[in-house]
């Protein structure tokens, strides 16, 4: 399923690649920790999603709610 729905070989460079050649908004879903968040301005998202694509319930990962109040930024 994993091979399906992501793609591990993409890094923050690639996002960077994407604002340098769109000017459409970049949105990145997936969010859950601060620090990402941080590197995702960083790399000129224009917005992010704290999302954990529902594996809480697959996974016991964290919930959004739960990673929201750490990944706010002002």
């Amino acid at each position: 399923m994993g091979t399906l729905f992501s793609n591990p070989a993409l890094t923050w460079k690639d996002i960077r690649f994407l604002r340098q050649h769109t000017r459409v908004p970049i949105i990145l879903k997936g969010i859950l920790h601060a620090n990402d968040a941080a590197r995702a301005l960083d790399a000129g998202v224009d917005a992010i999603i704290v999302s954990n694509h529902g594996g809480r319930q697959v996974d016991g990962g964290i919930g959004a709610l739960d990673a929201l109040p750490s990944v706010y930024v002002k």
